[in-house]
Order: C-alpha cells, then structure tokens, then sequence
C-alpha cells in the first residue's frame, strides 16, 4: 500500500516537472520571437511570469530623458499590467551610467544622498544586468521599451525646478537667477553629464548603442506624436509629451491590446504640487535669447520630432523682446 502511494507520488513529481520544464521552454520561444506584440498579449495570462526572473521575459522599461513624462508613462504600463514589473530610468548604457554617478554622487553632486538619487541608481544598475542576462541568453535585449521628448526649452526649465520641493525655496528666487542657472549651471543646456552631447547624443548613446534602434532613420508622425519601432526583438515607442492625449492609442499600438487598457496615470508634474502657482507664474516670466532658442529649435532632435509650424510656436513662447 505504502509502495503505491509513493509510487503515485513520484509519478506526479514527474508529471510536474515535465509540465513546468515544457512551459519554460515554451515562454523562452515566446521571448525569443516577441518582435510581435501578440505573444506578450499570451504572455499574460502565464503564471510562470509572475515568479521568473528579468531576463526570463520581455522587458518593460520608459528608458527616456529626465521631464519628457517618464513617471506618467511608467504609471500607465503599471496599472495596465499589475503583475509585472516596469522600471523608469534616464541611462541604460556604459556611458551613461558613468554618467550619472558623476551628477548624483560626484564632488558636486546634484541631489546626492536624495531617495530619489539612489532608486534611480538601483534601477538603472538592474535595468542594466537585465540587458545583460539577455545579451547572454538571446544574443539581445528583448522587451518594449518606452520613451519621452519634449520642447528642449520645457524640458530644460522643468528639469532646473525638479530640484525644489517647497514654496519657500521657490520664493527666494528671481527671475533673472533662474535664467542664469539653467543655462550656466543645470546640466541640460549647459549638456553635462548624461546630457553630453545634446539631446541627439543622448538617442545615440542611450537608444541607438544599447538597443540598436536608430529613432532619427524613420519619419515621426507629427500628426500622432508617436512612433513605434519593431527591431530584433526590441520594441520601441517614442512619443511627445505634447500628445499624451493619445497615450492610450499609442500604447494599445505597441502591446496589441485595446486602448481602453491604459488610462493615462498623471504623475509629478510640477502644476500639481502644493507649488504649483509660483512656479507658474515664474516659468511665465522666463524669456531666453534668439541666438540659444536657434541652436535648440535646428538641432536635429527638434526638427525631427515637431513641425515647422510647432517650432515657430515654440519659439514664440520663449523669445526674449
């Protein structure tokens, strides 16, 4: 009777093993091939995800520059997809993260010691041995990858502010202070750090090196504000801050699921903190100088991704009489 059971047993044991070892090997071919959203549609509904590790499954990552959204963007996939982790960084390569260690932790840090510091630390140095794993494992990073832009001017004076949590701070300042740090001192204009070379050079270092997706070699829809890219197992949505309207229908493109699946999740935006109206009035005020808005509205990030038409509005914002 004993002999039975533990016959019974062993039988079982096997039966499970077999059962698991086929759907790893069978969510492996899924990975391997996910240059099609519809088996990441399958993909949900896999126990197995839930407890297998970063390289074990298509990555989700808004891999984009510092103020272009990141957090709304990494809100929206979170809530789409509860069980599954999202990771929000600015730098995924070398380069980068060498990089941001100088900004955070160098001898004059920006922001040193701050939670904020050290998560996004953390998650880059994860985001980075994910990369890795799957380098080894599939011979490429694998996953959906999503990424902000921005008016280079916003994204400069919203990146100067990020540094201010109270109402205090924010009065203290003037108009003509703030003018002269962003462009002298905060790292986006005066392109220091992960900021070397320019917004162009961030695409190259960061998207093209990494993931080998070159965002400036295909058309941007001006009309959508977003465009997806498919290569090698990567899957790549850039869209403008500007269209987070349409984040929905963007991210229904990418994951081959229905719009309604993705309300946008609004996060950290400067308008919603308790110093909303004095930074407000201040970003009113700020005017910058013809020959800096021409170096920014032609450079190759900006006549990409916004018309014409938008760069001339753009530049009337900003244009100092």
């Amino acid at each position: 009777m004993i002999t039975s059971f533990l016959i019974i047993q062993c039988v079982i044991l096997v039966c499970l093993f077999y059962h698991i070892t086929r759907e790893r090997k069978k969510l492996g071919r899924q990975i391997t091939h996910c240059t099609q959203p519809r088996p990441y549609h399958n993909q949900l509904r896999n126990p197995l995800l839930s407890v297998s590790g970063w390289a074990d499954r298509p990555a989700h990552v808004v891999i984009s520059l510092p103020k272009c959204g990141g957090n709304t963007l990494a809100n929206t996939v979170r809530n789409a997809f509860p069980r599954h982790s999202v990771a929000y960084v600015h730098i995924i390569s070398r380069k980068g993260m060498e990089h941001a260690m100088n900004l955070w932790l160098g001898d004059r840090p920006l922001a040193s010691g701050s939670q904020a510091t050290r998560g996004h630390l953390n998650e880059t140095r994860e985001v980075r041995m994910m990369i890795e794993e799957q380098r080894e494992r599939y011979g490429r990073p694998v996953g959906y990858y999503l990424c902000g832009v921005r008016d280079p001017v916003a994204l400069a004076v919203s990146g100067y502010f990020q540094a201010f949590t109270t109402i205090e701070e924010l009065q203290k300042l003037t108009v003509q202070q703030v003018k002269h740090e962003i462009l002298n001192v905060h790292p986006v204009l005066t392109k220091l750090a992960f900021f070397e070379g320019g917004f162009d050079g961030w695409f190259n270092r960061e998207i093209l090196d990494v993931l080998g997706v070159d965002v400036f070699n295909r058309a941007f829809d001006h009309e959508k504000g977003h465009v997806l890219f498919r290569q090698g197992g990567v899957n790549v949505l850039v869209i403008r801050q500007e269209n987070f309207d349409s984040l929905p229908t963007a991210l229904g493109e990418l994951y081959d699921l229905p719009a309604r699946m993705f309300p946008v999740e609004n996060a950290n935006r400067a308008q919603d903190k308790v110093f909303g109206r004095i930074y407000k009035e201040m970003v009113s005020k700020l005017k910058f100088e013809g020959g800096l808005l021409d170096e920014l509205y032609e450079s190759r990030y900006a006549r990409h991704f916004y018309t014409p038409t938008e760069l001339s509005a753009f530049r009337l914002r900003w244009q100092q009489e």
